[in-house]
This record gives structure tokens, C-alpha cells and sequence, in this order.
């Protein structure tokens, strides 16, 4: 299962898409998803430079491939 009720944020408070992905990260690093949040984030940020990942009405799917991810995933917010 890709849903873990341990990586569904609903009390967020941020500001930019930094915060964003910096938060959820470090809750997949918490929650043994990822092994390294630095890692995550460069990856993130590769794949943000190929093309935005956001659709609209504050919604976004950021995603990236990273050897530092130990298991599939979701983390929402």
C-alpha cells in the first residue's frame, strides 16, 4: 500500500514550495521511506527543473528518482 496514515500531514504551516517539500521529506525520512532528506530534496528539485509538477489550485505531484528512496510512497499535505 502506498497510503500510510503516518505520512498524511493536515496541519501544515508553510510558506513557499520549499517548505513544502523540505516538511514532507523530512516525514518520509521519519517514516523509513527515504534514508537520506537532503538526497530527496536534490532529487525533487531535478525533476522540478525538468518541468513544474503543479496542476493548479494549490495542488502538486512533486516526484523525483533517488536511490535514497528504501520504499514507494505518498505523503501528503
Amino acid at each position: 500500500d502506498v497510503l500510510d496514515r503516518n505520512t498524511i500531514l493536515t496541519d501544515v504551516k508553510v510558506k513557499t514550495k520549499e517548505d513544502v517539500f523540505r516538511t514532507l521529506a523530512e516525514r518520509l525520512f521519519e517514516q523509513g521511506y527515504v534514508s537520506s532528506v537532503d538526497d530527496f530534496l536534490d532529487a525533487l528539485h531535478k525533476r522540478e527543473e525538468e518541468g513544474a509538477t503543479g496542476i493548479g489550485n494549490h495542488i502538486a505531484i512533486p516526484h523525483g528518482r533517488s536511490e535514497t528512496v528504501t520504499r514507494n510512497g505518498v505523503a501528503i499535505a
